[in-house]
C-alpha cells in the first residue's frame, strides 16, 4: 500500500498539516479503512485501529455498538495494538511512533477522548512505519517492529526501551519486519519478515536464531504476515503472502504441520492456546478456521474486500472482521465446525503432518503442489449470501480523491460513495454539497482563468482532506484585504494567506499564551501600562483582522506536525494548553505566531515586471516611467487608476474630458470606478477585465512569468475591435 499522509515518513522539513473534520458527525465512525481489532471481553469492549490515525474503542455488548472513546495522537495509519496488563492500551503507527494508552482511566472516557499514559515524545525509537505490536501476558513488556528491520522491547512502566534488535547482523540485508509474537514473559520473541523469513529472538541471552540462512526456520516462499505463540514458546503459528498457514517446532526450528486454507495471502492469524485452532482472514476475503491436527479448514463468511484484521472471541463463537471499508462486522461461527464435517478435499489439499527431519526443498516443493492443486480447484460449496453479520458497526466513506481549485482557497472532494463537495480550506468547512457528481467535469468547471501563488498540497491518505503546509512555500501567496471581503480596509492592505491560516490555526494556543504571559506579567510586576501599550499599537490592526475570514471555530481540524525534537503529533486545534514549545512546535511555527516572521519569505518572487505604453494609434502620450514593478496580485481596476493618475500629472485629464468632477475626499474605491470607465488596459491583443491580476495576465496571455508589456488607451478609442 501507499501512504499519502504527510506525517508518515521523518523528512527535513517540519510540515505542518490540518485535516479536515467530516460534517454531520461522522467523527465517531472510521473514515478509512481498519487495520487491527483487540478485543476486550472483560469490560465488552471492542478497540479498533484505523488508516485515520484514530483508535477507538467500543461497547460491543449491546445489539447496536456505541463509540465509547477516541485515542488521537497518531500522524499516520494506525497498524497495530496490544493490551499489557489490561491497563495500558500501546498502539503503532505509521508516523513511526509507538503510543501508550491509559485504557482504563475513568477520565479519559470523559468527553469521549482518551490521554497518553506518557509524554509524547516517548516510543520513538524506529526510523520506519511500524506495522507490528506483541504484547507479554505475565510482564508490563510489549515488542514492537517495522520497516526499518529493527524489534525493539519496551517496559510499558517506564514506557521507554529496554533492548533493541538492529538489522543487519548476521545476514546480507535487512528485512521489513510484518508479523510479531511473544510468550507470557516476552523471552521468546518471534519475528515474521519479507521473503518468507522466520526469525526468533532470545530477550534474556539477547540470542537472535533464524538471523542466518543456516538457522532459518525454512518454508515460506513468501512475506510472513501474522503470527502466534503458545504460552510457553513452544509451537509457533505462521501465516504468509504464499497463502500457507504453518506450524513449527520452535525448538528444532522444523515445520511440523501446513495447510492452505486461503485462496490468496493470508494477512490475519488468532489461534487459541493450544494453537490447535487457527483463525485466519485473508486476501481473499474469507475468514476461515482451520483444525491443524487435520489441516482440514472451514470457511466462516467471505467479505467482498480483503480481511485487515480479525478479533475472535474467547468461546470462538463469534469473530469480528475489519476490511479497507472502513465498517466492523461480526460473525458468528458455525457450530458443526467438526473437521470431520468438513468436506476437507474441497477446501484445502492436507499437505500432511511433516514431522522430523524434513528438508527446505521437500517444504518447498509441498507448497508449489498446493499452489497447482488450488490453481485447479477455485470453485467450492460456500455460499457468501447465505450468511450475514451479526452486528455492523458502520464506517463513514472515505475520501479517495481531491482537487485544488485555480483560487487556491477551496479543495474538491470525492468520497467512496461518489459523493463530491466543495471545501472552504480557510474555515475547514464544506461550502457545497453537490451529491453524486461527475468529479472530473467539475473539476474542469471550476479551472477558472485565474490564478493564485500555489501555498498548500492536500491529499486524502487519512480519509479525509488533509492541507500541508511548508516554509517557505507557505507564504508565497498573497491577497488584497478587500478582495477577501473585509469591509474598511485599506486598498493597498496585502494579506499572507498562509500566515493567517497559520494564526487561526494556532488561535486557542495564542489565546492561552497570552493569557499565561498576563499571568507571568502581574507574579513579577512588570507594568501593567507597557503592557497596554503594546497591546494599544496592535489594538486597531487586531480589529482588522479579525474581519479576515480565517476562522476554524466551528469547524475545528486535527492539526499535525513535529517538533524541534523530530517527534510527530496530532491533535484536535482546541487542546492545546499555550505551554507547548519548540520541542512540540516548529520554530518556524512560533516565529509566525509570536513573532510575526515568516521563514523564507523573503526568498519568494511575488512582484511582477511590466511596461505599461499608450496603444498604438492612441492619441494618449507616454508616462514618464514606463517600467513598473507591482505585487502579482495587482489588479488591472488599479492599473487603470494608476494611468487615469499619471496622465492628469501630465496634464492630461481623463476625468474633465468625460465631465466627471471627482472630489478631492473620494475613496478609492469611488476612484476604481470612475477610472474603469475611462480607460481599457489591452494585454496580448486583449481587452483585460478589471478584476485580473498580474499573476493571471503572466500565466494564461502573456505565457510568461515576468516582464510583459501592457497598452492603454481612452475607453473611446478602442474601436478596432480588439475583443
Amino acid at each position: 500500500h501507499v501512504e499519502t499522509m504527510g506525517m508518515a515518513r521523518r523528512t527535513s522539513s517540519p510540515r505542518l498539516s490540518y485535516a479536515l473534520r467530516a460534517p454531520g458527525g461522522q467523527e465517531e465512525s472510521h473514515c478509512a479503512g481498519v487495520n487491527a481489532l483487540l478485543l476486550d471481553e472483560t469490560k465488552g469492549g471492542l478497540f479498533s485501529a484505523g488508516r485515520d490515525a484514530c483508535v477507538r474503542r467500543w461497547s460491543v455488548v449491546e445489539d447496536v455498538p456505541t463509540c465509547m472513546a477516541k485515542y488521537e495522537a497518531h500522524a499516520g495509519w494506525v497498524h497495530a495494538m496490544a493490551m499489557v496488563q489490561g491497563n495500558v492500551l500501546v498502539s503503532a503507527s505509521s508516523d513511526q511512533c509507538v503510543r501508550f494508552w491509559n485504557a482504563r482511566s475513568k477520565d479519559d472516557l470523559e468527553g469521549s477522548k482518551c490521554r497518553l499514559v506518557t509524554n509524547p515524545t516517548c516510543g520513538c525509537e524506529h526510523e520506519d512505519y511500524v506495522v507490528a505490536l506483541a504484547a507479554a501476558q505475565n510482564t508490563n513488556r510489549v515488542v514492537s517492529g517495522g520497516l526499518d528491520a529493527k524489534v525493539v522491547l519496551w517496559d510499558v512502566t517506564k514506557a521507554r526501551a529496554c533492548a533493541k534488535l538492529e538489522p543487519g547482523r548476521g545476514e546480507s540485508e535487512a528485512r521489513s519486519i510484518y508479523a510479531l509474537a511473544c510468550d507470557a514473559s516476552a523471552n521468546v520473541v518471534m519475528v515474521g519478515c519479507t521473503g518468507g523469513s522466520l526469525r526468533m529472538w532470545d530477550t534474556r541471552t539477547r540470542g537472535m536464531v533464524g538471523w542466518s540462512e543456516t538457522s532459518a526456520f525454512v518454508g515460506h516462499g513468501d512475506t510472513v504476515r501474522c503470527l502466534a505463540l503458545d504460552t510457553q514458546a513452544l509451537l509457533c503459528l505462521s501465516g504468509s503472502s504464499d497463502r500457507t498457514l504453518r506450524m513449527w517446532d520452535v525448538g528444532t526450528r522444523r515445520c511440523i504441520a501446513a495447510a492452505a486454507p486461503h485462496r490468496d495471502s493470508v494477512w490475519a492469524l488468532q489461534a487459541d492456546e493450544t494453537l490447535t485452532h487457527a483463525y485466519t482472514g485473508g486476501r481473499d476475503g474469507r475468514v476461515c478456521v482451520t483444525d491443524m491436527h487435520t489441516q482440514s479448514a472451514r470457511t466462516i463468511t467471505k467479505e467482498d474486500r480483503a480481511i485487515r484484521a480479525i478479533a475472535v472471541e474467547a468461546a470462538g463463537t463469534r469473530v469480528w472482521t475489519a476490511t479497507d471499508d472502513a465498517s466492523i462486522r461480526q460473525w458468528a461461527v458455525p457450530e458443526n465446525i467438526s473437521p470431520a464435517e468438513v468436506d476437507t478435499p474441497r477446501r484445502t489439499r492436507r499437505l500432511g503432518r511433516l514431522v522430523g527431519g524434513v528438508g527446505a526443498c521437500a517444504l518447498r516443493s509441498a507448497a508449489a503442489e498446493e499452489d497447482a492443486y488450488q490453481e485447479a480447484h477455485m470453485d467450492d460449496n460456500f455460499d457468501a449470501s447465505k450468511v450475514a453479520p451479526t452486528k455492523v458497526i458502520a464506517g463513514a466513506p472515505g475520501i479517495v480523491a481531491c482537487a485544488i481549485t485555480s483560487d487556491r482557497m477551496h479543495v474538491l472532494s470525492k468520497d467512496a460513495n461518489g459523493m463530491v463537495k466543495r471545501w472552504n480550506i480557510l474555515q475547514g468547512k464544506v461550502v457545497e454539497d453537490y451529491g453524486k457528481a461527475d468529479f472530473d467535469a467539475l473539476i474542469k468547471e471550476m479551472q477558472e482563468e485565474r490564478t493564485s501563488q500555489s501555498w498548500f498540497t492536500a491529499d486524502t491518505g487519512l480519509g479525509t482532506v488533509s492541507i500541508h503546509l511548508e516554509p517557505p512555500t507557505c507564504f508565497a501567496s498573497e491577497a488584497y484585504a478587500v478582495d477577501l471581503g473585509v469591509k474598511g480596509a485599506p486598498h493597498d492592505l496585502r494579506i499572507n494567506i498562509g500566515e493567517q491560516v497559520i494564526k487561526a490555526l494556532f488561535q486557542t494556543w495564542r489565546e492561552k499564551r497570552k493569557a499565561l504571559e498576563a499571568e507571568a506579567r502581574k507574579s513579577t510586576n512588570m507594568s501593567e501600562l507597557d503592557g497596554c501599550s503594546r497591546d494599544g499599537v496592535q489594538a486597531k490592526k487586531d480589529r482588522l483582522f479579525q474581519k479576515l475570514p480565517f476562522d476554524f471555530s466551528q469547524h475545528p481540524p486535527a492539526i499535525m506536525s513535529r517538533g524541534e525534537n523530530g517527534v510527530p503529533w496530532k491533535r484536535e486545534m482546541n487542546d492545546f494548553t499555550g505551554k507547548e514549545g519548540p520541542d512540540e512546535i516548529p520554530m518556524w511555527i512560533v516565529d509566525c505566531l509570536l513573532h510575526n516572521r515568516l521563514q523564507g519569505a523573503e526568498t519568494l518572487v511575488q512582484k511582477c515586471t511590466f511596461s505599461l505604453l499608450p496603444l498604438e494609434g492612441s492619441e494618449l502620450p507616454h508616462l514618464k516611467q514606463t517600467k513598473l514593478t507591482a505585487p502579482r496580485i495587482l489588479h488591472v481596476a488599479k492599473i487603470k487608476n494608476y494611468v487615469v493618475q499619471k496622465l492628469l500629472d501630465s496634464g492630461v485629464d481623463l476625468r474633465a474630458e468625460a465631465g466627471i468632477h471627482e472630489s478631492s475626499n473620494s475613496s478609492m474605491a469611488e476612484s476604481l470606478v470612475i477610472s474603469d470607465g475611462l480607460v481599457d488596459i489591452i494585454g496580448n491583443g486583449r481587452v483585460l477585465e478589471p478584476d485580473m491580476s498580474l499573476a493571471t495576465i503572466c500565466k494564461y496571455l502573456c505565457k510568461r512569468s515576468n516582464d510583459i508589456e501592457l497598452f492603454y488607451c481612452r475607453r473611446a478609442e478602442n474601436n478596432e475591435g480588439i475583443p
